[in-house]
């Protein structure tokens, strides 16, 4: 290389934030979407259903998402899209959310493996999306759909550490194929889906993606020049005829990179390629500090690297105060490239480099062949320019450290309380609401744990005795803020953690749930103006401030309307009236609006003085009451 190209900086692969590949194209909407993911945090879920409804503000980076847009996000994505996530494995940051967040236990669906540390242990462990995408105006494209799959190691959380994904899309013509893409076929996104209708935990919701099946099975994905997508599976890797991948004798150059790893599986690595092959292992320093000395003589010929120390660990619900440098931030991604002349073959997805991994989660991979041109060169460099960030790994003078026992401790228990909750509930009795929770008595228990539990929106938290088979919350819960969604945290010597967990309310919460907790979030005068949005097809929502903004939960409808910028923000009889004649809206989101303020409020806001506006909701009534009329109009349809 010349000297002028030794002094420039490294380059790196385009950056591709998950939310842009999510929002849909101007002129489209999501139709269904399936996420999955080992770990989440909620905010992170309302902010993926705000960038599937194209809510998410896409000519500011910074901007969360309004209330109204999340709003319209709620109501139009129910039952339309799922996230999968490990059961114990959602956080909720803030300890007191935002009361809307109680709604996202209609999108969450928990996989509830046992994830024990033994041999018997798995975790669902998948990381990806799929998407279908149709046409706003389904009037004149009523068959046309357009498809978009993520995979990686990317957890739904707010970590920020090293990842390396892919991302396709099947679009509805050629002539919508960017350039430099070929249009080639995928079959195991279509097998993926399949495995996904199968799961027995995820029956039922999954009834209506079967329709789809025979239209994803023919569709043919924008590939890059210089890559090509040879396979794309997904585990349980327990099944016969999976395994780690088989690296080719004659490779000259392997490169692992993980932020777990196990000695029987950098051993592989070690032993790979031909005698005079480069074998490089990037991990973290705590992983490879578990190595033994009787593990680092199988090792030899492997050369082990990691990135410098930073403040960033890889927790699920790790949060970042300011903007980072590249070689600062930490490991999160997985993949393996094996490479042998012009030969480059890179496999990437979810799994770490553990026999876990590859033998019982649920983990979600792609094998794609790379040329050294266009897309694959553009690989091949970036993960050059990764690798010159990382150092020699230095092995620690005497024994090596072994895990924190305390901290495994702490992961058992944790991971039993999941369990023990699994067949939990909560109900209602004579204005009292109670979670019972019999498995827990029927486990063994360590001294000095201390568990506590409390719903999403509360601030304090009760002690979980773990003898006991039923707990009562103090104070009942007020409808709107009822959830299927519990937060609780485990301590034990001085270590602790905190986690959000699904357990269902008996009978199970109904629509009124949904209507009052709209009601409570939004007020009449936001929903005035999201029904404003929706009659101008106003395409991203700016009503009501940021959604998850505490501070707005204090300001009082009253306040709100008198600060509305104009009387035209009102909508009108005759709005409607032309909306419904033009035939191009959906009434089903009108309806959703209306439907919350047809009827008075079932329970005031426990401690809360009532601040909303009566003369709103008189209009909103009154809007409702016209709309029935309106609807049994003719529609005119323009074709």
């Amino acid at each position: 290389m010349s000297q002028e190209n030794d002094d420039k900086e490294p380059e790196h692969m385009a950056q591709l934030a998950w939310l842009d590949r999510l929002r849909p194209p101007p002129g489209w909407r999501t139709d269904r979407a399936v996420l999955s993911t080992y770990s989440a945090h909620l905010s992170v879920v309302a902010a993926s259903l705000l960038a599937l409804e194209g809510q998410d503000a896409d000519d500011d980076a910074s901007a969360p998402g309004t209330r109204v847009g999340l709003g319209r996000a709620l109501s139009r994505l129910r039952g339309r899209v799922h996230v999968i996530v490990q059961a114990g494995r959602v956080t909720a940051g803030a300890s007191k959310p935002s009361p809307i967040v109680a709604l996202l236990d209609r999108f969450l669906i928990e996989c509830p493996w046992d994830e024990s540390a033994g041999s018997g242990g798995h975790s669902w462990h998948a990381k990806f999306a799929l998407v279908r995408q149709v046409r706003e105006d389904a009037t004149h494209h009523q068959d046309e759909s357009r498809w978009v799959f993520l995979m990686g190691s990317r957890n739904l959380t707010k970590d920020v550490s090293w990842d390396l994904g892919l991302h396709l899309c099947a679009d509805a013509t050629d002539q919508e194929m960017p350039a430099a893409h070929e249009r080639k076929p995928v079959a195991g996104i279509a097998v993926l889906l399949e495995r996904l209708v199968a799961q027995p935990f995820l029956k039922g919701a999954f009834t209506a993606w079967e329709a789809h099946q025979p239209e994803l099975k023919s569709r043919r994905w924008s590939i890059p020049t210089g890559l090509d997508v040879k396979k794309l599976a997904m585990g349980p890797f327990g099944e016969p005829g999976a395994a780690f991948p088989r690296i080719p004798k004659d490779a000259r150059r392997v490169i692992a990179v993980a932020p777990f790893v196990d000695a029987v599986t950098a051993a592989k690595i070690a032993k790979s390629g031909t005698d005079k092959c480069e074998r490089i292992l990037v991990s973290t320093t705590a992983q490879l500090a578990n190595f033994s000395e009787k593990d680092w003589k199988k090792l030899e010929g492997l050369s082990c690297r990691v990135l410098p120390e930073t403040r960033y660990g890889n927790e699920p619900d790790g949060e970042e105060e300011e903007l980072i440098g590249l070689d600062q931030v930490g490991l999160h991604a997985k993949f393996l490239l094996a490479s042998q002349g012009r030969e480059h073959a890179l496999w990437l997805g979810s799994p770490n480099l553990t026999q876990r991994a590859w033998g019982r989660n649920a983990e979600c991979y792609a094998q794609v062949d790379l040329e050294r041109r266009q897309s694959g060169k553009e690989v091949l460099v970036g993960i050059d320019a990764f690798l010159s960030m990382t150092s020699p790994y230095e092995l620690p003078a005497g024994d090596a450290v072994l895990e924190d026992a305390e901290l495994s401790s702490i992961e058992d228990c944790r991971t039993k309380v999941v369990q023990a909750l699994g067949d939990a509930c909560q109900l209602e009795e004579k204005d009292r609401t109670f979670l019972e929770a019999s498995a827990l008595v029927d486990m063994t228990w360590p001294e000095g744990l201390l568990v506590s539990w409390a719903p999403l929106s509360a601030k304090d938290m009760q002690p979980l005795v773990l003898t006991r088979r039923r707990f009562e919350w103090p104070g009942g819960q007020a409808l709107h803020i009822r959830s299927n969604l519990l937060r609780f945290t485990l301590t034990l010597g001085d270590k602790s953690t905190s986690w959000v967990q699904c357990v269902k309310w008996n009978p199970p919460l109904g629509a009124d749930r949904d209507v009052e907790a709209f009601r409570n979030y939004m007020g009449p005068t936001q929903s005035l103006t999201w029904l404003a949005d929706v009659l101008q097809s106003k395409r991203v929502s700016e009503g009501g401030g940021p959604w998850a903004d505490e501070q707005d939960e204090k300001t009082s409808d009253k306040r709100r309307a008198r600060s509305r910028s104009s009387k035209t923000d009102i909508p009108t009889i005759e709005q409607m009236l032309r909306y419904w004649l033009s035939g191009n809206g959906s009434a089903e989101e009108i309806e959703h609006i209306l439907a919350v303020w047809q009827r008075p409020r079932q329970v005031a806001p426990v401690g809360k003085d009532d601040n909303t506006n009566k003369e709103d909701v008189a209009h909103l009534q009154a809007l409702s009451r016209a709309w029935e009329v309106i609807k049994k109009a003719p529609q005119v349809t323009v074709r």
